[in-house]
């Protein structure tokens, strides 16, 4: 069992490059190498087969490369989803080092105690507490349930936040990569042409 959570971790982390194809592909045409670079390092992570061959040529079809990047960014959401709050905190532990410093043993432990719900999970309850704490004024919701609502969110917006924070800095660094080897390659392309007409 240990070892099945541990390969979920893995390719959740395989994956997250996706949120960056993804970002990059709703620049439009301007966006869609970048897309594609971004894409390429999921794949390479994945060690998919015969990278290199067939499928590197296949990446450069823009219409191939949304339906891939809508794929992938499907499947990166399930898994997040289904993923244990604790497993969040043993795929971001160097993150929450590196961002909280002396206060991550706090957080690790605040999501120990969140251990087994998973973030799908999480999300339902904050969704239904918003929606509590709404019904408060149309005169649907008890103050009770309003007030346990509020405790919810308490409890669990700290934790997301965590969560989602961490996911965009890694997506930012994950994109700022992609960018920097992509105009690398694009301006070496340019020597690269004139030793060959040379």
């Amino acid at each position: 069992m240990a070892t099945d959570n541990l390969e979920t971790e893995k390719r959740f982390t395989n994956l997250e490059g996706i949120l960056s194809a993804s970002s990059f592909m709703q620049q439009g045409k301007e966006g869609e190498p970048l897309a594609r670079e971004a894409l390429e390092g999921v794949y390479k992570k994945l060690s998919l087969d015969n990278y290199s061959s067939g499928l590197a040529k296949t990446l450069r079809d823009p219409k191939i490369v949304g339906l891939a990047i809508k794929n992938v960014s499907e499947e990166y959401q399930e898994i997040k989803e289904g993923l244990k709050i604790q497993e969040f905190s043993n795929i971001y532990s160097s993150d929450l080092k590196k961002y909280l410093g002396d206060y991550s043993e706090e957080a690790t432990k605040e999501f120990a105690q969140q251990g087994n719900i998973t973030y799908g999970e999480i999300m339902k309850k904050l969704a239904i507490a918003e929606h509590t704490i709404k019904g408060e004024k149309l005169g649907v919701s008890s103050k009770e349930k309003v007030e346990e609502a509020k405790k919810v969110l308490e409890k669990l917006n700290p934790v997301i936040f965590m969560i989602n924070s961490i996911e965009h800095i890694r997506t930012r660094n994950y994109s700022a990569k992609v960018e920097d080897t992509y105009l690398s390659n694009a301006m070496q392309g340019i020597y690269q042409k004139e030793e060959q007409s040379a």
